[in-house]
């Protein structure tokens, strides 16, 4: 470049070639074995790629272009930078310090830069089935070359509470009785407990009447009464709309059988009415929405009935609740 001076830049007579970076060539600088090692650089780091299977021991090596100086991290001047076998991280991998099976989880590292470092490298746990959850450590930290809390067992178990997703503007849970089988955003999941938690002198199964050629939850004995439980939680996506279908059936209820159904958005909780859809229009993103059914038999306990349905019913429409968000 000629100044305005009429001096150039570089200076006359410099040396003038070309080089990996501004800094000059990796070469030069590192303890480098080439082996498999390539390298792409732009004027300010170089990263580092080896073939399938393989990784670097050092992903970037930075450089300072107004300075021309590479940086040295994780003594990467003192350490060879060549190709290694893939490492999840500086400790291992986290399944080799943790009592745990791998093919449940999906695990996400981040803040890897080196196989060297001693700076922390994070991983986040979750569920390969997306209605468990992880009993144990969910996030462990890699530093100073192990793991934190290493050796603890951690696993996925089975979560009633549903997770919902925004992956689409609606998601719907529904409950069939005769095939006892719930839809979940699509998925069928079996099993009327899997996602109820009840409680109270009641108890709770599910009865199959073929005389009737019906199906319905019911207590297990009478006079009793037993709170039965739905709980949802809902992403940071903003809801629009949550609308609620249910169906229960009470005989004599002049004898005080009864079924009373109630909306609960965390810790406040509305009772609704089974003959109407209830919807519920309020902001709920980040909430925990509950669907309870207080069930009371004094006579009979067939006398207090969630989900009465056909046996050869195949509709999932005595318990729907449908989740609009604002995507």
């Amino acid at each position: 470049m000629c100044n305005a001076d009429r001096t150039t830049t570089p200076s006359s007579g410099s040396e003038v070639f070309c080089a990996d970076t501004a800094c000059g060539n990796l070469a030069d600088f590192y303890a480098l074995i080439t082996t498999g090692l390539t390298s792409t650089c732009t004027a300010d780091s170089c990263a580092l790629s080896c073939p399938a299977g393989q990784m670097p021991t050092y992903l970037n090596l930075p450089c300072d272009s107004a300075t021309r100086v590479y940086g040295f991290p994780h003594s990467s001047d003192s350490n060879t930078v060549e190709c290694v076998s893939e490492y999840e991280t500086p400790c291992g991998t986290v399944d080799s310090a943790f009592t745990m099976t791998r093919s449940d989880f999906n695990i996400t590292c981040s803040g890897l830069e080196s196989f060297h470092q001693t700076t922390p490298v994070t991983c986040e746990l979750t569920c390969a089935d997306q209605f468990d959850s992880v009993v144990g450590e969910s996030t462990v930290v890699c530093e100073n070359g192990a793991f934190t809390n290493a050796g603890s067992t951690i696993t996925c178990e089975p979560d009633s509470t549903v997770k919902v997703r925004a992956d689409t503007s609606e998601n719907v849970f529904a409950y069939n009785c005769p095939n006892d089988v719930y839809l979940v955003n699509g998925v069928v999941v079996p099993g009327w407990e899997t996602f109820l938690t009840h409680s109270g002198t009641g108890g709770l199964f599910r009865m199959v009447e073929n005389d009737w050629n019906v199906c319905y939850l019911a207590m297990t004995t009478n006079p009793a009464s037993e709170e039965v439980e739905w709980k949802f939680e809902l992403p940071s996506t903003q809801t629009s709309l949550i609308q609620v279908y249910v169906h229960s059936t009470t005989f004599q209820p002049d004898n005080g059988n009864s079924v009373v159904w109630n909306f609960c958005v965390d810790d406040s909780c509305q009772e609704f009415d089974r003959l109407t859809q209830f919807n519920y229009t309020e902001p709920a993103a980040n909430s925990i929405i509950k669907i309870k059914a207080l069930m009371t038999a004094n006579t009979d306990w067939k006398f207090a009935q969630l989900f009465r349905q056909a046996l050869a019913d195949s509709l999932f429409d005595r318990f729907e609740i449908r989740f609009h968000f604002d995507i």
